[in-house]
């Protein structure tokens, strides 16, 4: 957090604005990496697969990877920020697309193979399996 303190020193900005914007960063890096590597993404399977990746983070870490809040909403988790993204990913019928960053500034190592293991436990679901399965998550229930 000293780091953070320093750099919105440097930016003549707030901490809190400049971790904002890092956790905004690390929200369409994370979603990129998901739609670059899985096909027919929507709002809906996109906003169940971050919710997992933070709860699967906290559980391992005591931490969420993107620090987002969610509200238990009648198709899952729900977070208005990953909705308001639709402005930086094109869509194709009802799929986003990837932006398809060339490098993540903001993502750790580590933070891409959390990504990964959800992918590979969870891609496969479909948007209604996955608003389903995160209804058994104990924030959810």
């Amino acid at each position: 957090m000293e780091v953070v303190s320093k750099i919105a020193t440097a930016l003549d900005i707030t901490p809190d604005l400049l971790t904002k914007r890092i956790v905004f960063w690390k929200m369409i890096e994370t979603i990129d990496y998901i739609l670059q590597t899985l096909r027919d993404v929507d709002v809906l399977k996109a906003m169940k697969l971050i919710f997992l990746i933070d709860y699967e983070t906290y559980k391992k870490d005591g931490k969420k990877l993107l620090d987002l809040e969610y509200w238990r909403w009648h198709r899952g988790p729900f977070n208005k920020e990953i909705y308001q993204l639709e402005e930086f990913f094109s869509k194709e019928k009802e799929h986003y697309q990837p932006i398809h960053c060339s490098n993540y500034t903001v993502l750790e190592k580590k933070d891409i193979q959390q990504i990964e293991d959800i992918i590979k436990k969870f891609g496969d679901m479909s948007a209604t399996e996955l608003m389903k399965h995160t209804y058994t998550t104990s924030p959810m229930k």
